[in-house]
């Protein structure tokens, strides 16, 4: 139903850009199914976004949440559904995170404000032009293993990452150029950097079919720039599981 009260957000975390979008995020701990739920009135009258509200946000959750913006920077960047309009904001959000998360993560809160603006013009972005893979994978996963929806973003992009290479090698040679390196690259020393542990790794794959199932029928898997198979995601659940 419409919500009757206008909504204020007042986000403390640089991450989801949920402030941005009419999306809601609901997760059933029995069946540990994870979905999304839309409607026009859950999106904000107003945004407040204050840096000073991240002062003390413990580091593995800056982590988590930069890393979960940085991802959707990027899979609103290549989605089937980008426009011009959406991919200068995604464009204007990755390089400013890239720029901004490591120098906050070690302590200097200056980069907040810059932070929490690019995690909200990423927001923007995947409003209007949706998401990919990563997050078509990170639901299932994280809704089972109970890790932080970032942390399994940040797991997951750089198997992504080259499987869409060849479907948008222009998108990611304009993102090379801005970056001035590849931005897997940049991906995988960020994991290491902020210190972004794989607790897949070694675990037993359980409930293999569900997983399959849950993120070919997803939304953001379906705007990924690359037709996604069974067989794929089997791929990278393999390379995640045995990192």
């Amino acid at each position: 139903p419409a919500a009757k009260v206008p909504l204020i957000a007042v986000p403390t975390t640089a991450g989801t850009g949920s402030e941005a979008t009419i999306v809601a995020v609901l997760t059933d701990p029995d069946t540990h199914i994870k979905r999304s739920i839309r409607h026009p009135t859950f999106m904000p009258r107003q945004v407040i976004l204050d840096p000073q509200l991240m002062a003390r946000m413990p580091r593995r959750v800056l982590a988590a949440a930069g890393m979960d913006a940085l991802t959707q920077a990027y899979e609103s960047y290549v989605s089937r559904t980008a426009t011009d309009f959406t991919r200068a904001l995604s464009e204007m959000a990755l390089v400013t995170i890239v720029r901004s998360l490591p120098p906050l993560y070690h302590g200097n809160q200056a980069a907040a404000g810059a932070m929490l603006q690019a995690s909200f013009i990423a927001g923007l972005a995947l409003s209007h032009a949706r998401l990919g893979l990563v997050h078509g994978l990170a639901y299932p996963l994280g809704a089972r293993w109970n890790v932080p929806h970032g942390q399994v973003c940040a797991l997951c992009l750089p198997h992504v990452l080259r499987f869409n290479a060849d479907a948008v090698p222009k998108a990611h040679q304009i993102l090379r150029a801005r970056l001035k390196r590849p931005l897997e690259e940049i991906v995988v020393e960020f994991n290491r950097d902020l210190r972004v542990r794989n607790p897949f790794s070694g675990s037993m794959l359980k409930d293999v079919q569900e997983i399959l199932d849950e993120t070919l029928s997803s939304g953001s898997t379906a705007a990924n720039p690359r037709a996604v198979k069974e067989s794929d995601v089997m791929t990278i659940l393999m390379r995640l599981f045995e990192a």
